[in-house]
């Protein structure tokens, strides 16, 4: 059962990145397949009580940047803005949702900032690299990618550390000692 989740959520990281990177975009119908496998992957290692915490938990952050990034662009435009017009997509953000279900929150947190950060530094690169006026970041497809590099580490070396949060604050601890 644990490669047969693995090999789903490789296949549908690579769909997704792919259909992102081709289009800009992503079909909907990946979104229910990627949280089934993303919540089959989580109950490997958690309950479904624990599970449904941390995706809650994680969601309340998705929720936090929505509506911080919202408040960025309507602030900086001096008017309501709607980010799905003009910003983002929203398979980006059922994306990011479909990922609450993968991940503890520390675990989550660090993820997401980490992978926002190489994305865009990626997408800055292939600007300057390609002199392309491409203006429209493949978010969902570059995190896809990077999510299915941790994947496959932590399923070789790490397994079940994604789902639990106990390595980061022991990791945090022994920093303090």
């Amino acid at each position: 059962m644990f490669w047969t989740v693995h090999i789903i959520l490789f296949i549908l990281l690579l769909i997704t990145a792919y259909q992102d990177f081709k289009w800009r975009g992503i079909h909907w119908i990946i979104i229910p397949f990627l949280a089934g496998s993303f919540l089959f992957f989580s109950l490997q290692a958690n309950t479904l009580w624990e599970v449904l915490n941390n995706a809650f938990i994680n969601f309340c952050f998705v929720l936090l940047q929505f509506l911080l990034v919202s408040t960025w662009f309507s602030i900086k435009s001096r008017k309501p803005v709607n980010i799905f017009k003009q910003y983002t997509g929203i398979g980006d953000w059922l994306f990011f949702i479909c990922l609450c279900l993968a991940f503890s929150p520390l675990n989550f947190i660090l993820f997401l900032i980490s992978a926002l950060i190489i994305s865009l530094l990626i997408h800055l690169a292939v600007l300057l690299l390609s002199k392309k006026t491409e203006r429209t970041v493949p978010l969902a497809g570059l995190v896809a990618m990077l999510l299915l590099g941790v994947l496959i580490i932590e399923s070789v070396f790490y397994p079940g550390r994604l789902q639990n949060d106990n390595y980061i604050l022991n990791l945090i601890g022994t920093c303090y000692v």
